[in-house]
């Protein structure tokens, strides 16, 4: 979830700190980041050894370019930025051994630990047709999807992270939202369960039986705009032939 205004001005002003040369305020950034990644990291790519390694490789590029940070009261969707482009190139770069890897790994292997404080929240299948609906999603679908739901961060975060316009991360959100609500409705999920899906998908990847607890995803949190929802609309020629047809109804 999202921190606390004094918790982000704390990070503020540690980054400025470490920046400065100040080595307890760099260990406690790196701590903070450590924790935030991890949980990020679990939740994008859906294994904890490759979370793990790629939480280091993004601490250690942290350190390296730390200083090239220009607005520090940026420093988390800059960080994410770090660790989306570490990913990124993970999987450029084992793809072909990661198709093969993935025939033996995949076989129903739990998402993380913490789902023990939840079992009696729901049953096990509709456990698992979440679960299996996630990892069907283009890493950047769930990695935004994470930002924007779990992590709170802006659109315009989103767009610093992802390299892209403000309004590209909109419908870069509204791609990945989509995405899953057809990945749900073929595993028998209803129209109008992607909240439920996405607050249980937290709580089994959430770090503690008590962080599980407080997870929540509100309507506030996947709505796009009015703009990227009509520009969504208007990528389908049915959408398209709709919108014609309205617009002639009006006119006339």
């Amino acid at each position: 979830n999202r921190p606390c205004m004094s918790e982000q001005l704390d990070v503020t002003q540690l980054a400025m700190r470490a920046q400065q040369g100040d080595k307890w305020a760099f260990d406690r950034l790196a701590e903070l980041a450590s924790v935030r990644l991890r949980v990020y990291m679990v939740r994008v790519t859906l294994r904890e050894d490759l979370a793990d390694e790629m939480v280091q490789e993004t601490l250690l590029e942290m350190v390296k370019i730390l200083g090239r940070l220009k607005n520090a009261d940026r420093f988390w969707p800059w960080l994410y930025g770090i660790a989306t482009n570490k990913l990124r190139h993970h999987y450029r770069s084992e793809q072909t051994h990661r198709r093969a890897v993935a025939l033996q790994t995949r076989p129903d292997e739990d998402v993380s630990d913490p789902q023990e404080g939840i079992e009696n929240l729901v049953t096990q299948e509709i456990k698992e047709v979440v679960s299996a609906a996630m990892k069907s999603l283009k890493t950047s679908h769930r990695a935004v999807l994470v930002m924007r739901c779990y992590d709170g961060l802006s659109y315009a975060e989103i767009a610093q992270a992802m390299g892209c316009t403000e309004f590209g991360g909109r419908m870069l959100f509204l791609r990945a939202k989509k995405a899953l609500e057809r990945q749900l409705a073929r595993n028998g999920l209803k129209r109008g369960s992607l909240l439920g899906a996405l607050v249980l998908f937290g709580q089994m990847t959430a770090p503690s039986e008590a962080v599980a607890a407080q997870v929540t995803v509100g309507a506030a949190a996947v709505d796009v705009g009015l703009a990227a929802t009509l520009a969504g609309l208007a990528t389908s020629k049915a959408a398209v032939v709709s919108l014609a047809a309205a617009g002639a109804v009006s006119l006339g």
